[in-house]
C-alpha cells in the first residue's frame, strides 16, 4: 500500500501514540487492522519499537538546566 507524505505522517503519529499507550481504543484498532495489509507501516512500527527499546536500554541521561548553563558559561569563557 502506497502512502502520500501527509497520510504516512498521520499513520506514523498513530503508531507512536500506540507505542506509548496514548492512542484511543479506536485508533489502536484501526492501526492494527492497517498493519495487517501494509508492509510499509509494519516495517515502520517494527523499527520504531526497536529504536525505543535501544534508547531505553542505553539509559541516556541529560544535563540539568543548571549544568547546561554552567557548561555554556565555561565554553564561552574558553572561547573568549
Amino acid at each position: 500500500m502506497d502512502h502520500d507524505k501527509e497520510n504516512f505522517h498521520q499513520l506514523a503519529c498513530i503508531c507512536d501514540k500506540c507505542q506509548y499507550d496514548e492512542a484511543s481504543f479506536l485508533e489502536k484498532i484501526q492501526f492494527k487492522l492497517h498493519l495487517m495489509f501494509c508492509e510499509t507501516c509494519k516495517d515502520y512500527a517494527s523499527k520504531n519499537s526497536r529504536l525505543s527499546a535501544l534508547i531505553k536500554q542505553a539509559n541516556i541521561s541529560c544535563l540539568s538546566l543548571e549544568e547546561q548553563k554552567e557548561l555554556k558559561s565555561y565554553l564561552k569563557d574558553k572561547i573568549t
